[in-house]
């Protein structure tokens, strides 16, 4: 057996062991921290910040979130269709994910690099922000898995594509001048 062949068949071992964590009582709030890693709630979370003036003072963290998310989606969304992955619900007979996927590609998670790359760019503009995004970030990829969308290594994977995407929007904000 090949040593990649070794890495995904732990990979799924792995992934089998969390889905019998799964219990009625934690589905939802599983459910509520994906959808905190949604696209749109990224996109909204910045465009208040940097748009409404109420917010004037957060602009630059809003521009952070925004560009971290923009790279991570950009990052993902490349690598998804390079490598594709099946969702562990395609790959594993009889199993059912306990939540709607967005698109047939599991790896690398989009959820995580989104969360990751808000965290590492938030991070770069506020430590403490950054450690509350990183936890946030932590329990999003938690999720994922727990809910079925993704084997534990699309999620790792997610997450150092994520942490590239926010070192990327870090540097663009400086480049700009806008830090």
């Amino acid at each position: 057996m090949g040593a990649l062949r070794r890495i995904l068949s732990w990979d799924q071992a792995l992934f089998l062991r969390v889905a019998r964590l799964q219990r009625p009582s934690l589905r939802s709030g599983m459910l509520l921290l994906t959808r905190i890693g949604d696209w749109w709630v990224w996109t909204l979370l910045a465009s208040v910040l940097v748009f409404v003036p109420r917010f004037s003072g957060s602009r630059m963290l809003g521009l952070a979130i925004g560009f971290g998310a923009l790279f991570a989606a950009a990052f993902t969304y490349t690598l998804k269709r390079i490598s594709r992955r099946s969702r562990p619900d395609a790959r594993i007979e009889g199993f059912r994910a306990l939540a709607a996927n967005p698109d047939a590609y599991s790896f690398p998670s989009g959820h995580t690099a989104a969360a990751v790359g808000v965290a590492v760019a938030v991070f770069c503009q506020d430590t403490g922000l950054g450690l509350v995004a990183a936890a946030l970030a932590s329990a999003i990829a938690i999720s994922r898995v727990y809910l079925g969308a993704h084997f534990p290594l699309d999620v790792t994977a997610g997450a150092c594509v994520g942490a590239l995407a926010g070192w990327c929007a870090h540097l663009s904000l400086l480049g700009l001048g806008w830090v």
